[in-house]
């Protein structure tokens, strides 16, 4: 149990940013009982322990000092919880758990060595309590790396802003979809949505309006989607979105229309309410060995298309917008 507090009493000190009366009344408490047992644990093995000798003061301390704590007014803000910090597996920290695990073996040796009453079952006992805390820390730890690894892999694969897939996700996705699509003779198609005239929302309402409109956009875009396709920001106001087993353009015309639709209701950010609207380019894949370049090449070229026809529209990609745009 004294080990139990003085993790206690270290775990206040390293991690508590508060140094508030009740953080110092606590401390205190603890300190004054741990000194009272060791110095009892000592009197015992020297078999000069008496009742009411001055060392007791060290426990009615504690107890006076712990209730304090509890009345004392700033107790409020010790109790409030404080974030979680990442925790890292340093060599400090190895060699605590280890030592830790040790002193059961290391209380049983010695008193091997010195032909003592070996009490078995209490060292039995702490050394399955011992080597159990440390089997849990080492488990949390390694649940934390789990987690930072999901987040990192999270994060090299997805937009910060959005939450949507990146530029490196779609292009995977793309050839994954690409084989699929070869082996059971159907197509894909690639939408390149860009929204219309979305630098003036920055330029008048800033950066950070912006940004909730992009986030509102992704929502809306995810939603007019199959499980089975993929919505990407390739950075700024451009999107791009793959649809996977696609027979002709009817289907994604089907799904920019739903698209173009959903976006025509109000973006609605507090008490400021704005009109978005966007502009998709459409081209079909799939059949033969393509790069994703080609298609989004392909795909811009038919939103500049749908961008020359006004605002809010969408433009199929075909062979004869090679030669009749000039970029």
């Amino acid at each position: 149990m004294d080990l139990v507090v003085l993790v206690a009493v270290l775990q206040l000190w390293l991690t508590s940013k508060r140094r508030l009366p009740a953080y110092y009344l606590l401390s205190a408490s603890f300190v004054f009982l741990l000194v009272a047992d060791t110095a009892y644990a000592a009197a015992l093995l020297a078999n000069t322990y008496k009742t009411g000798s001055p060392l007791d003061a060290g426990w009615l301390l504690f107890f006076v000092l712990f209730g304090a704590v509890a009345l004392h007014p700033s107790m409020v803000g010790l109790s409030e919880p404080m974030p979680q910090g990442e925790t890292k597996l340093t060599w400090q920290r190895l060699v605590l758990l280890t030592a830790t695990s040790l002193v059961a073996p290391i209380l049983l040796a010695y008193q091997a060595v010195f032909d003592e009453h070996i009490d078995v079952p209490v060292i039995a006992g702490g050394s399955i309590v011992l080597f159990l805390l440390v089997a849990l820390r080492m488990a949390y730890l390694l649940g934390e790396r789990k987690v930072l690894e999901r987040r990192l892999e999270f994060q090299a694969f997805h937009d910060p802003l959005t939450r949507l897939p990146n530029r490196s996700f779609f292009t995977e996705r793309f050839e994954e979809a690409l084989a699929r699509s070869e082996r059971m003779g159907s197509k894909v198609a690639v939408l390149f949505v860009d929204l219309d005239d979305f630098k003036e929302v920055n330029d008048s309402l800033g950066h950070e309006t912006g940004d909730g409109v992009l986030v509102a956009v992704a929502h809306r875009v995810r939603g007019c989607l199959r499980p089975t396709d993929t919505a990407a920001r390739l950075g700024g106001d451009e999107f791009t979105v793959l649809l996977e087993d696609i027979e002709d353009a009817r289907g994604a015309v089907r799904v920019a229309r739903r698209i173009l639709g959903e976006l025509r209701a109000p973006v609605v950010l507090g008490e400021l309410e704005m009109g978005v609207s966007a502009s998709i380019g459409i081209v079909l894949g799939g059949g033969t060995r393509e790069r994703l370049g080609d298609l989004l090449r392909k795909a811009d070229l038919a939103l500049y298309r749908a961008k020359s026809r006004g605002k809010a529209g969408y433009e199929v990609f075909d062979p004869g917008l090679e030669n009749r745009i000039t970029l």
